[in-house]
């Protein structure tokens, strides 16, 4: 009987000696929109303290944010921190919540440790700005959407960078210890 080589190579046992290799595969490139540095895993954070009455509202506190319907599938990634959500039901892991903050509202659940609702910041990378965003009286709408990160600054509203758009734009820039938040004159469209 005559076998293919390949079939024959396969069976052979020195074809299964494979050194592992400590290089690892390039990082996909950030998409527009998405934040500029590693995602933070929001099921490795420790939730923070939540009001118990209900309803109330909320920021996402890391980026990416997985918005998952009633039976567990996807209906949203949200790829900005500090999105405005509404806590509608509160359990030991999740929360149920209205995404206020996206460009349509959406019903889903949540990661608690998802959810940063202003008092001290936690160990989340980015709770030091939801705080300072928080303690600012006189945002602009926009700031519902979310920020993303720009290089030194972050910027509201996430898609400020797509074609079309030249709204307000909320800018979020460190100032020593703590945030900066201005509101540069609306991007004026292209002739």
């Amino acid at each position: 009987m005559i076998r293919p080589l390949p079939l024959i190579l396969s069976l052979s046992p020195l074809t299964a000696c494979v050194e592992p290799s400590d290089q690892r595969p390039p990082e996909e490139a950030p998409r527009h929109g998405a934040p500029a540095q590693a995602p933070t895993d929001a099921a490795r954070l420790v939730a923070l303290s939540l009001p118990e009455a209900t309803p109330f509202v909320a920021r996402t506190r890391v980026a990416p944010v997985t918005l998952v319907d009633e039976r567990g599938g996807v209906l949203l990634v949200l790829d900005a921190i500090g999105v405005e959500l509404t806590v509608e039901r509160l359990l030991a892991d999740r929360a149920w919540v209205r995404c206020t903050g996206c460009r349509a509202p959406i019903d889903a659940w949540v990661q608690r440790s998802a959810l940063y609702a202003g008092g001290p910041p936690g160990d989340g990378p980015h709770d030091p700005l939801l705080a300072a965003l928080n303690n600012e009286t006189s945002l602009p709408e926009i700031a519902r959407h979310g920020l993303v990160n720009v290089g030194e600054a972050w910027v509201a509203p996430p898609w400020h960078g797509e074609g079309g758009y030249s709204g307000a734009v909320l800018r979020a820039e460190r100032d020593g210890a703590g945030w900066r938040l201005s509101s540069p004159p609306a991007n004026l469209p292209t002739p």
